[in-house]
């Protein structure tokens, strides 16, 4: 069964938000998705709302096979140099990951 995992974390301030971008739509984003753990991978950039206050300013929606899978790539050798880049990029003393199961609404009587 397919897992869902959130990522938060803040760019360095020294980091420009479109050059972030960028590399998440050239760089990340390709090389994660070609892993063979990953179903699914959407990055945003907070626009609005608190974000000034927010402990963080991207999420990472990501689907994978298996939280262990995962683990596994980001630590692998294919990853290494992306994972190098992130840092530049990341204050990655804020990245929070987490796996998820979602609560799924039942089913309505059908005789209510």
């Amino acid at each position: 069964m397919p897992t869902q995992v959130f990522a938060t974390y803040r760019l360095r301030a020294e980091t420009d938000v479109a050059q972030y971008e960028e590399w998440s739509r050239t760089v990340d984003q390709p090389i994660c998705l070609q892993a063979e753990s990953c179903l699914s991978f959407e990055v945003y950039v907070v626009k609005g709302g608190d974000a000034d206050s927010a402990p963080f300013n991207v999420i990472e929606d990501i689907v994978v096979e298996s939280w262990e899978a995962w683990q596994d790539t980001l630590r692998s050798d294919d990853l290494a140099e992306m994972m190098a880049q992130w840092r530049q990029l990341a204050d990655e003393s804020t990245l929070v990951t987490v796996y998820c199961e979602r609560i799924q609404p039942t089913e309505s009587d059908p005789q209510l």
